[in-house]
Protein backbone atom coordinates (compact mmCIF):
# COMPACT_ATOMS: atom_id res chain seq x y z
CA UNK A 1 0.00 0.00 0.00
CA UNK A 2 1.78 3.35 -1.33
CA UNK A 3 -0.09 5.82 1.53
CA UNK A 4 1.29 6.11 5.14
CA UNK A 5 -2.49 6.41 6.45
CA UNK A 6 -6.01 5.31 5.72
CA UNK A 7 -7.41 7.51 8.20
CA UNK A 8 -8.94 11.11 6.76
CA UNK A 9 -6.56 14.16 6.78
CA UNK A 10 -6.99 16.59 10.22
CA UNK A 11 -8.59 19.23 8.78
CA UNK A 12 -11.35 16.93 7.45
CA UNK A 13 -11.85 14.89 10.60
CA UNK A 14 -11.64 18.64 12.71
CA UNK A 15 -14.82 19.64 9.93
CA UNK A 16 -17.13 16.59 10.03
CA UNK A 17 -17.36 16.24 13.96
CA UNK A 18 -17.66 20.03 14.07
CA UNK A 19 -20.17 20.14 11.48
CA UNK A 20 -22.16 17.00 12.55
CA UNK A 21 -21.83 17.67 16.30
CA UNK A 22 -23.76 21.12 15.27
CA UNK A 23 -26.23 20.16 12.83
CA UNK A 24 -27.45 17.88 15.59
CA UNK A 25 -27.48 20.47 18.09
CA UNK A 26 -29.59 22.81 16.09
CA UNK A 27 -32.25 20.11 14.67
CA UNK A 28 -31.99 16.90 16.75
CA UNK A 29 -33.80 14.90 14.14
CA UNK A 30 -32.33 16.09 10.90
CA UNK A 31 -30.24 13.42 9.20
CA UNK A 32 -26.42 14.49 8.77
CA UNK A 33 -24.88 12.41 5.65
CA UNK A 34 -21.36 11.95 5.58
CA UNK A 35 -20.67 11.96 1.55
CA UNK A 36 -17.16 10.75 1.04
CA UNK A 37 -15.27 11.13 -2.60
CA UNK A 38 -12.31 8.80 -3.24
CA UNK A 39 -10.80 6.47 -4.98
CA UNK A 40 -9.19 3.91 -2.41
CA UNK A 41 -10.25 1.99 1.15
CA UNK A 42 -10.45 4.69 4.36
CA UNK A 43 -10.88 3.95 7.82
CA UNK A 44 -14.18 4.82 8.48
CA UNK A 45 -14.28 3.52 11.74
CA UNK A 46 -14.76 6.71 13.66
CA UNK A 47 -17.87 7.95 11.13
CA UNK A 48 -20.05 4.63 11.59
CA UNK A 49 -19.87 4.83 15.22
CA UNK A 50 -20.56 8.45 15.31
CA UNK A 51 -24.00 9.25 16.54
CA UNK A 52 -24.23 12.59 15.22
CA UNK A 53 -24.11 10.55 11.88
CA UNK A 54 -26.55 9.32 10.64
CA UNK A 55 -25.30 7.73 7.30
CA UNK A 56 -22.16 7.51 5.31
CA UNK A 57 -22.57 7.52 1.48
CA UNK A 58 -19.07 6.66 -0.43
CA UNK A 59 -19.24 7.22 -3.72
CA UNK A 60 -16.06 6.61 -5.12
CA UNK A 61 -14.92 8.84 -8.63
CA UNK A 62 -18.18 10.07 -9.58
CA UNK A 63 -17.51 11.67 -12.68
CA UNK A 64 -19.53 15.00 -14.33
CA UNK A 65 -22.91 14.14 -13.33
CA UNK A 66 -21.65 13.06 -9.94
CA UNK A 67 -23.20 16.24 -7.93
CA UNK A 68 -26.68 15.21 -9.79
CA UNK A 69 -26.58 11.65 -9.33
CA UNK A 70 -25.32 12.40 -5.53
CA UNK A 71 -28.68 14.87 -5.03
CA UNK A 72 -30.76 12.13 -6.66
CA UNK A 73 -29.47 9.66 -3.92
CA UNK A 74 -29.56 11.84 -1.06
CA UNK A 75 -33.44 13.30 -1.91
CA UNK A 76 -34.78 9.50 -2.61
CA UNK A 77 -35.16 10.04 -6.41
CA UNK A 78 -32.78 7.55 -6.73
CA UNK A 79 -32.48 3.64 -5.13
CA UNK A 80 -28.95 3.15 -5.15
CA UNK A 81 -27.34 -0.32 -5.22
CA UNK A 82 -24.08 0.00 -5.46
CA UNK A 83 -21.20 -2.32 -3.94
CA UNK A 84 -17.93 -1.76 -2.42
CA UNK A 85 -15.35 -3.08 -4.90
CA UNK A 86 -12.81 -2.99 -2.22
CA UNK A 87 -12.59 -4.00 1.73
CA UNK A 88 -12.83 -1.40 3.92
CA UNK A 89 -9.53 -2.27 6.04
CA UNK A 90 -8.84 -0.73 9.69
CA UNK A 91 -5.57 2.08 9.66
CA UNK A 92 -3.41 -0.78 11.58
CA UNK A 93 -3.62 -2.36 7.93
CA UNK A 94 -0.84 -0.29 7.08
CA UNK A 95 1.45 -1.29 9.63
CA UNK A 96 1.46 -5.32 8.26
CA UNK A 97 1.26 -5.22 4.44
CA UNK A 98 4.53 -3.47 3.33
CA UNK A 99 4.22 -1.74 -0.68
CA UNK A 100 6.69 -4.20 -1.59
CA UNK A 101 5.22 -7.38 -0.16
CA UNK A 102 2.87 -8.65 -3.02
CA UNK A 103 1.93 -11.65 -1.19
CA UNK A 104 -1.87 -13.20 -0.87
CA UNK A 105 -2.12 -15.07 1.53
CA UNK A 106 -1.25 -14.81 5.17
CA UNK A 107 1.28 -15.64 7.55
CA UNK A 108 0.82 -19.00 9.72
CA UNK A 109 2.66 -17.95 12.42
CA UNK A 110 3.90 -14.33 14.17
CA UNK A 111 7.06 -13.43 13.00
CA UNK A 112 9.63 -13.28 15.76
CA UNK A 113 11.05 -10.38 17.87
CA UNK A 114 7.66 -8.27 16.44
CA UNK A 115 8.06 -4.84 16.65
CA UNK A 116 4.79 -3.63 17.44
CA UNK A 117 4.56 -6.35 20.39
CA UNK A 118 3.89 -4.07 23.69
CA UNK A 119 2.18 -1.77 21.62
CA UNK A 120 -0.58 -0.26 23.08
CA UNK A 121 -2.64 -0.03 19.80
CA UNK A 122 -1.92 -3.69 18.97
CA UNK A 123 -4.67 -6.33 19.26
CA UNK A 124 -2.43 -9.42 19.80
CA UNK A 125 -1.95 -10.51 16.30
CA UNK A 126 1.39 -8.54 16.46
CA UNK A 127 2.33 -7.32 12.83
CA UNK A 128 2.22 -10.96 11.39
CA UNK A 129 0.88 -10.81 7.66
CA UNK A 130 -2.50 -10.97 7.20
CA UNK A 131 -3.09 -11.23 3.71
CA UNK A 132 -4.31 -9.14 0.79
CA UNK A 133 -8.12 -8.72 -0.69
CA UNK A 134 -11.02 -10.27 0.59
CA UNK A 135 -10.22 -13.75 -0.63
CA UNK A 136 -7.20 -14.12 1.50
CA UNK A 137 -7.56 -11.29 4.78
CA UNK A 138 -7.74 -12.67 8.02
CA UNK A 139 -6.47 -10.16 10.12
CA UNK A 140 -8.29 -7.31 12.33
CA UNK A 141 -12.32 -7.03 11.49
CA UNK A 142 -12.78 -4.50 8.13
CA UNK A 143 -14.54 -1.60 9.14
CA UNK A 144 -16.92 -2.32 5.71
CA UNK A 145 -16.56 -5.51 4.01
CA UNK A 146 -15.65 -6.07 0.14
CA UNK A 147 -19.39 -6.20 -1.91
CA UNK A 148 -20.82 -4.05 0.84
CA UNK A 149 -24.38 -2.35 -0.22
CA UNK A 150 -27.25 -0.87 1.24
CA UNK A 151 -30.46 0.46 -0.25
CA UNK A 152 -33.47 2.25 0.42
CA UNK A 153 -35.50 -0.89 -0.44
CA UNK A 154 -35.42 -4.43 1.56
CA UNK A 155 -34.46 -7.55 -0.22
CA UNK A 156 -35.17 -11.43 -0.12
CA UNK A 157 -33.08 -14.14 -1.76
CA UNK A 158 -33.50 -17.59 -2.26
CA UNK A 159 -31.40 -20.21 -4.29
CA UNK A 160 -32.29 -23.32 -5.63
CA UNK A 161 -29.54 -26.18 -6.76
CA UNK A 162 -30.51 -28.21 -9.14
CA UNK A 163 -28.83 -31.46 -10.37
CA UNK A 164 -28.49 -31.93 -14.08
CA UNK A 165 -29.95 -34.62 -15.67
CA UNK A 166 -27.66 -38.11 -15.77
CA UNK A 167 -27.01 -37.83 -19.35
CA UNK A 168 -26.54 -34.28 -19.51
CA UNK A 169 -24.28 -34.20 -16.27
CA UNK A 170 -21.22 -31.95 -16.65
CA UNK A 171 -18.03 -32.52 -14.30
CA UNK A 172 -15.12 -30.50 -13.13
CA UNK A 173 -12.17 -31.32 -14.81
CA UNK A 174 -9.92 -30.95 -11.71
CA UNK A 175 -11.90 -33.26 -9.17
CA UNK A 176 -14.50 -35.04 -11.29
CA UNK A 177 -17.18 -33.46 -8.85
CA UNK A 178 -21.00 -32.25 -10.68
CA UNK A 179 -21.50 -29.20 -11.81
CA UNK A 180 -25.50 -27.90 -10.88
CA UNK A 181 -27.65 -25.13 -12.13
CA UNK A 182 -28.31 -22.30 -9.58
CA UNK A 183 -30.99 -20.52 -9.58
CA UNK A 184 -31.00 -17.49 -7.73
CA UNK A 185 -34.47 -15.74 -6.89
CA UNK A 186 -34.72 -11.59 -5.46
CA UNK A 187 -37.77 -9.81 -4.43
CA UNK A 188 -38.20 -6.32 -3.50
CA UNK A 189 -40.20 -6.07 -0.04
CA UNK A 190 -39.92 -2.88 0.00
CA UNK A 191 -42.07 0.12 -1.16
CA UNK A 192 -39.70 1.60 -3.69
CA UNK A 193 -38.46 0.26 -7.16
CA UNK A 194 -34.79 -0.47 -7.15
CA UNK A 195 -32.12 -2.97 -8.37
CA UNK A 196 -30.30 -4.92 -6.50
CA UNK A 197 -26.57 -6.36 -7.25
CA UNK A 198 -25.74 -9.77 -6.83
CA UNK A 199 -23.01 -11.39 -5.58
CA UNK A 200 -21.84 -15.13 -5.11
CA UNK A 201 -18.95 -16.45 -3.54
CA UNK A 202 -17.90 -20.05 -4.46
CA UNK A 203 -15.36 -22.11 -2.13
CA UNK A 204 -14.48 -25.05 -3.91
CA UNK A 205 -13.48 -28.44 -2.12
CA UNK A 206 -9.62 -27.74 -2.53
CA UNK A 207 -9.41 -23.66 -1.51
CA UNK A 208 -6.55 -22.83 0.24
CA UNK A 209 -4.60 -25.75 -1.04
CA UNK A 210 -1.91 -26.67 -3.46
CA UNK A 211 -2.09 -23.14 -5.10
CA UNK A 212 -5.58 -23.27 -5.29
Amino acid sequence: IDRTSLLLPKVEVDVIEVASRCSKTINPTAPVILVVMTGGPLDLSLYKINDDIDAILYTSYPGQAGGMALSHVLYGMYNPSGRLVTSMYPNTYLDRVALEDMRMRPEEEEKPNSNTLGNENDDGNGDRYPGRTYRFYDGDDVVYPFGYGLSYSSWDYSIELMAMEEGGQQFNQEDGRFVLDMTVNVSNTGSMDGSNSILLFHQGPNAGRRGN
